[in-house]
């Protein structure tokens, strides 16, 4: 019990800590980066991080200019087939790809899928929110194609060499007399034997070259995302929603109670006109009527009860456990529907039925875990029409339900 409290406590000193600013980490992709990560999260339970993949980890490809995105994958194929003997097939099935188009190029990279999935599962184990996991050098080569300047009256093209250790990353812009620079070349080479595990964000080339918060297209190389970021026009939406409910709730209450009043007046009246025309059939007995006025019945208790129990209930801290476990599940949410008349006398709790958009059968099982142990797998099905995101395309629809609220 005090392992589970000191536990707790660690994860709320960690979110309150790194709540408004992410702790930003350098990880390389082999079995000592991902030790020491695991370490990390150890140590920072419930903090926020952001993590910048090695050189080494990440395949990357530029296609020249006048390549659309489809051109620019096929090529990213063929080159990596080329020269590492990776088919479209392997990459699909054991690859991660991102893919961003800039004005004048395309860029695709590829993490390893376990990789990602050894890191994701480490942060779910301590409660680590992943902000972004990248390539290291797009951010910073963000940063330092913005402050380019040609001053030739040619093309010319900047250089820019990113140390880690035992690698660097080299990287090549061009640039013509007014315009603004582009990428043309990404690639890695070994420098040494020394490892590069975890490392904080004070690096030496980070000291160089400081990325800005704001990443328009770093954002989308995100291993883990990109994420669908819900409008706060949708909450908005959400909660008028909830506030109408709230409004006409105690409406149609009101109308139940006013109808089983209705029917108990009814059965009076009728006992009364029976017990009259037995009162005429016998006149020596004493002609007696009870007369009772309106009580509190255990119908309109029970109701009274409902109601009461439903407006307390924490919707806000329900909504935002369905929304965390989408997000940890990558599932996109596809609806959301509360049953009110489910519950009746026998059962005093109502289902929340949730359907999500999954890429495959495992995502679906960690999305009905991730609701908690009232979750329930009901269907899943192919949808008529694939959703396609810039993190994949998700062919199937998984429907479940929770239980528990009242």
């Amino acid at each position: 019990m005090s392992m589970d409290l000191s536990r707790s406590l660690a994860i709320l000193k960690g979110r309150a800590q790194y709540s408004w600013r992410p702790s930003e980490l350098a990880v390389s992709g082999d079995a000592d980066g991902l030790q020491s990560f695991a370490q990390w999260c150890t140590e920072y339970e419930g903090a926020r991080c952001v993590l910048r993949l090695s050189g080494s980890s990440v395949l990357t490809s530029v296609a020249p200019t006048g390549l659309d995105a489809d051109a620019a994958y096929s090529q990213a194929v063929q080159q990596w087939a080329h020269y590492l003997d990776l088919d479209e097939a392997a990459l699909q099935a054991d690859w991660v790809l991102r893919q961003v188009t800039l004005p004048a190029v395309s860029v695709v990279c590829a993490a390893p899928r376990a990789l990602i999935e050894a890191l994701q599962d480490h942060a779910s184990e301590h409660a680590i929110k992943l902000d972004w996991v990248g390539p290291a050098w797009a951010p910073a080569v963000q940063t330092w194609l913005a402050t380019l300047r040609c001053e030739e009256q040619a093309e010319i093209v900047h250089r820019m060499r990113l140390p880690e250790a035992g690698w660097e990353t080299h990287i090549e812009a061009a640039q013509l007399p007014g315009q603004a620079a582009h990428l043309t070349r990404v690639w890695v080479e070994k420098q040494g034997d020394a490892p590069m595990v975890v490392q904080p964000s004070e690096s030496a080339w980070k000291q160089t070259w400081t990325a800005t918060r704001t990443r328009p297209w770093a954002d989308e190389l995100d291993f883990v995302g990109p994420r669908i970021r819900t409008a706060s026009w949708g909450w908005a939406l959400l909660l008028a929603g909830l506030l109408a409910v709230a409004w006409v709730l105690p409406q149609v209450t009101e109308v139940d109670v006013a109808q089983a009043e209705a029917q108990l007046t009814l059965k009076r009246l009728q006992r009364a006109a029976h017990q009259q025309a037995i009162a005429l059939k016998a006149p020596k007995q004493a002609d007696h009527v009870s007369a009772q006025g309106p009580a509190l019945t255990a119908e309109m208790t029970r109701h009274a009860a409902q109601l009461a129990q439903r407006l307390a209930y924490p919707w806000s801290a329900t909504l935002h456990t369905i929304d965390e476990a989408a997000h940890s599940a990558h599932a996109v949410m596809l609806s959301l529907n509360l049953d009110l008349t489910a519950a009746d006398a026998a059962k005093s709790s109502a289902d929340i039925r949730l359907s999500a958009a999954v890429q495959d059968d495992a995502s679906a099982l960690r999305w009905v875990q991730a609701q908690g142990p009232s979750a329930q797998l009901l269907s899943r099905q192919r949808l008529g029409v694939p959703l396609t995101t810039a993190s994949g395309q998700y062919d199937w629809r998984a429907d479940a339900t929770v239980s528990g609220a009242p």
